[in-house]
């Protein structure tokens, strides 16, 4: 196991709407966090797919848990892309959404993976 990682034990995906190849979808899923952050968080992905495989991704987590130790809640913002090569997915604590012991922290993770791997390695950075 990696010092960092998540783990996703939920994917439910639907596609809204497809034309010439390119289609939209939603996905809501769970992940699970081990390393600095401890949790789970529910997420809400919007997924472009173009023609050639490749695509984008952005959504918003809530994440409850702990970070370094202390206790509370934040939103993630997350903004990436997939092809490949694998996942890239870099993501940011939302201004003003931490709660408990966390209130007032910020940060952000990055992500990668490649095509079906179940344990996926982050890295945080706190200011």
């Amino acid at each position: 196991m990696s010092e960092n990682s998540y783990t996703f034990t939920n994917w439910d995906e639907k596609t809204s709407s497809s034309e010439d190849g390119h289609s939209v979808a939603h996905a809501a899923v769970t992940f699970v966090y081990s390393g600095a952050i401890t949790g789970t968080g529910t997420s809400n992905l919007l997924m472009h797919y173009r023609p050639d495989g490749t695509g984008t991704f952005i959504g918003l987590e809530q994440v409850t848990g702990t970070v370094d130790g202390r206790q509370g809640s934040f939103v993630l913002s997350h903004r990436g892309h997939y092809g490949p090569d694998g996942i890239h997915d870099e993501m940011a604590v939302v201004a003003g959404s931490a709660t408990g012991d966390l209130t007032g922290w910020t940060g952000t993770l990055v992500a990668d993976a490649t095509e079906g791997q179940q344990e996926v390695p982050y890295s945080l950075t706190c200011p």
